[in-house]
């Protein structure tokens, strides 16, 4: 069997069937057993008369390797040969999420991959490039994602809470417990172990795969979720592992997002914001973030009802927005128009027009609606609610004072856990203790999904650690590096992954003055 030319073709016909099958093959030659891996060679259209080697596969493992005589699931990976005359550690590129994916972002003309900083083609080949000038490199999804199979989709779709009635936290909790309880049903009804999608099995997933490759130690390289996935990794087979790239750090710790850290990077935004030649005039008395909290009190006291479209039937509705309503939506601007743009785009909302304040949480609360798009993996939420905070954490987590302007942004989290009940990944973890492996941790100041706190609490157990902090970073922070700085970023990377020393390495980059709108650009 052979591969197509194409942006990412199937493996061949007989391969195709036998994954819809359910790994149940009807081709002889096709492998099923655990531990088995199917490729075949490659070739990806850049656009432009380019074209890129490879050979891609499927890697067969236990769907619970606890269970004898689990089904098989399918884990798809991609490997590239290195380009250096003598190949170093092979490197393992792990992708965010969970529920990200590298393989979108392999294709000509395409935007993002699953996950919001892991868009630009140009900017991906850079860094495919830089890694395999160092030694092979393999690219793996997740179980239960990407192109892996099953793809385990939330098959249901509901309205988290009503239109015109205020959210309250208990009919938020009860739409996520009820969303999961289906869900996670329905996987069941089909045959399949919802308990076997967690970090634990990600893990032996990439030691499987290394294995049957192959290779000795390899190296990681990832970020936001990818790096949690490296840190259960690490700890779970500190053995196979050389070293360790990560950006948007998020440790084992992490997945449940301290609300301090998120604030301190809006208010790291909105400081430089405040000061733009630009902006500077239009600045709310006290700063955006007093505004913010005026408001949030205002309509605690006082809700506004506001007539809007529906933002997926396009009926008009009316919107009630109170105080829960907007600490879910205010800071989530900044997702939907730029960093640039966003503390501009709050002007309307502090001056007293709700309307978008009121799309938003029309959206926000029709997130599982008959429009699938907007519905969560299962894996995601089984690989998520496995590595839960501890019983000290979460207190911290639901006491923190910064949930007086975000709210409580891990409600959907606590849910979701309670109803989903998965197996403890993180406790099954070997104590988590200082490790000498060599890291190069990568993290922007601007980082809204996994903040800076999350990196400088990781650090210590990294002794042979080297943090470079970005100055205006985002959780993309190594793609705004190769755009803006790749003469510092692309031989760093290089460097580290060779073992060299990083001796004179920049502990702090300051990407360029972002250049933020006015209201009226």
């Amino acid at each position: 069997m052979s591969g197509t030319v194409s942006g990412l073709p199937s493996l061949g016909l007989c391969m195709a069937i036998s994954m819809i099958a359910a790994v149940v093959s009807v081709c002889p030659v096709f492998a099923q057993e655990a531990g088995d891996v199917f490729s075949t060679p490659e070739v990806l259209d850049l656009g432009d008369g380019r074209h890129l080697f490879a050979d891609r596969g499927f890697l067969f493992a236990p769907e619970n390797r606890n269970k004898p005589g689990s089904k098989l699931v399918a884990v798809h990976f991609m490997r590239f040969d290195s380009t250096a005359e003598v190949p170093g550690t092979p490197v393992f590129m792990l992708a965010g999420g969970p529920g990200g994916s590298w393989f979108p972002g392999l294709r000509a003309g395409t935007e993002g991959v699953g996950h919001p900083a892991e868009g630009d083609l140009a900017v991906t080949l850079a860094m495919l490039e830089d890694l395999r000038s160092v030694a092979d490199v393999v690219i793996i999804d997740q179980r239960g994602a990407g192109h892996s199979l099953p793809k385990l989709d939330c098959p249901n779709h509901q309205r988290l809470a009503p239109l015109d009635r205020l959210l309250s936290a208990e009919t938020l909790a009860a739409s996520y417990r009820e969303f999961a309880r289906t869900c996670k049903q329905a996987w069941i009804d089909q045959g399949r172990d919802p308990d076997g999608y967690t970090a634990l099995e990600l893990a032996d997933d990439i030691d499987d795969l290394r294995r049957a490759l192959g290779y000795g130690k390899i190296s990681l390289f990832g970020g936001s979720f990818g790096s949690e996935w490296g840190f259960v990794t690490l700890r779970r087979h500190r053995e196979i592992v050389e070293r360790v790239l990560f950006r948007g750090i998020e440790g084992t710790a992490h997945t449940f997002d301290m609300p301090t850290g998120v604030l301190n990077s809006v208010r790291a935004i909105l400081a430089v914001a405040e000061q733009d030649v630009d902006l500077a005039p239009h600045v709310p008395e006290g700063g955006f973030l007093a505004a913010v909290g005026a408001l949030i009190d205002k309509l605690g006291r006082d809700p506004a009802t506001v007539r809007v479209r529906d933002p997926y039937t396009g009926e008009a509705v009316d919107v009630v927005v109170g105080a829960h309503e907007l600490r879910r939506v205010w800071r989530r601007h900044v997702g939907r128009v730029g960093t640039q743009d966003w503390p501009a785009s709050l002007l309307p909302l502090l001056n007293g027009d709700l309307r978008e304040a009121a799309e938003r949480t029309a959206q926000f609360k029709g997130a599982y609606n008959p429009a699938p798009a907007g519905n969560r993996e299962a894996m995601f939420t089984s690989i998520d609610c496995g590595l839960q905070p501890t019983a000290e954490r979460r207190k911290t987590l639901v006491s923190d004072p910064a949930l007086a302007l975000l709210g409580n942004i891990n409600a959907h989290y606590f849910a979701l856990c309670e109803e989903w009940a998965p197996p403890n990944a993180r406790a099954a973890l070997p104590a988590a203790a200082p490790s000498d492996i060599p890291a190069l941790f990568v993290h922007g100041t601007w980082d809204l999904s996994t903040p800076l706190m999350n990196a400088l609490e990781m650090m210590p157990d990294f002794p042979n650690g080297h943090l470079v902090v970005v100055e205006n970073g985002t959780h993309g922070v190594l793609r705004d590096l190769y755009r803006e700085k790749p003469d510092v970023i692309r031989p760093l990377v290089k460097r580290f992954l060779r073992g060299e020393a990083l001796d004179g390495a920049p502990d702090r980059i300051t990407l360029t003055q972002t250049d933020f709108a006015g209201p009226a650009d």
